[in-house]
């Protein structure tokens, strides 16, 4: 099974990199040995500089001997030039062929939905097997999306709440069981308490100190044993995950995160895992949380994990807007 984020067959993403390879001097570079350091000092680009190296590493072509980068590789042809020249030329055809059309972001954006809904389908069905749906839940559902999970379990539960930007709900049908909580996740969640929550392909579009952040305030709408989910595709559990950070990289700056470094996230946030399963098809895996058991605050201060339980205000980080991948 392909992972569901590529669009194209596999020679045509290295075809991409081995283009960006040649026209960048980054093969020249790496034949002789290189540090990320070193490249940084010459002027290549930090953000997207480890992704490549690890896309390539993941096709074979570049070996890491800490702390060098080495090409390995077979020379990369000129055909990979023309073949990435052809491909710009029909990439805009549409504003060619009608200039005044609108903007193509607009499209993006509806493709980016109907891939999720489309490509969900799958996953849906493993997290129905996977996690436990009961008829008491009160589940929320962060980052919906096109709410294929909200709406398949709504009839299955309590009540499904689910919490996302307005425009994610625009081609939503009438009728879903669901509530809809509108706005940005980093600005505003409903009250709860909830029995679970969900953040269900999200987390890669937010950077650590966003995700922290969220992770604090999903903590104050948790009932006593509730349970919080994260489902993604996991750096160390998932394949090809050096080409999926680079495509998070030049789509919004997203993160691949391992199952180790959710963890290490989590618990500043005050969680600790309970369960971890992995789909080998999908390449998709589910870390599940329950609340750290904290002591009592001392007097004259809060405890070690900060103002964040349902006595004080909350801390919002705004560094960036967020979308969702």
């Amino acid at each position: 099974m392909r992972p569901d984020w590529i669009h194209h067959d596999l020679p045509f993403y290295h075809t991409v990199l081995l283009d960006a390879v040649l026209r960048s001097r980054l093969y020249d570079q790496l034949r002789r040995g290189c540090t990320v350091g070193q490249l940084v000092r010459r002027g290549y680009s930090r953000t997207y500089l480890r992704p490549v190296l690890e896309a390539l590493q993941d096709g074979g072509y570049v070996r890491y001997d800490r702390p060098y980068w080495h090409w390995v590789g077979q020379q990369p042809t000129s055909g990979c030039l023309e073949g990435v020249a052809q491909a710009a030329r029909w990439l805009h055809l549409s504003r060619t062929l009608m200039p005044s059309n609108e903007d193509p972001g607009s499209w993006e954006a509806r493709g980016e939905q109907a891939r999720l809904l489309e490509t969900g389908q799958y996953l849906t069905r493993w997290l129905l097997k996977t996690l436990p749906v009961k008829a008491d839940d009160v589940w929320l559902d962060v980052g919906a999306g096109p709410g294929q999970w909200a709406r398949e379990i709504a009839p299955r539960v309590h009540r499904v709440v689910a919490v996302d930007r307005a425009q994610a709900f625009q081609d939503w049908p009438a009728g879903t069981g669901v509530i809809l909580w509108r706005g940005d996740v980093l600005d505003t969640l409903p009250p709860g308490p909830f029995t679970k929550i969900s953040l269900i392909r999200f987390v890669e579009v937010l950077p650590r100190a966003q995700l922290v952040g969220l992770l604090r305030r999903l903590g104050s709408r948790l009932a006593d044993s509730g349970e919080l989910y994260i489902v993604g595709y996991f750096k160390g559990s998932a394949p090809l995950t050096g080409l999926f950070q680079l495509e998070l990289a030049l789509k919004n700056e997203g993160h691949v995160y391992s199952v180790p470094t959710l963890k290490r996230l989590a618990r500043l946030a005050g969680w600790v895992p309970s369960r971890f399963d992995h789909d080998a098809e999908s390449g998709y895996g589910v870390l599940g949380f329950r609340r750290l058991s904290l002591p009592p605050p001392q007097k004259g201060g809060h405890p070690a994990y900060g103002p964040y339980d349902n006595h004080h205000p909350e801390k919002i980080f705004r560094t960036r807007p967020v979308s969702r991948q």
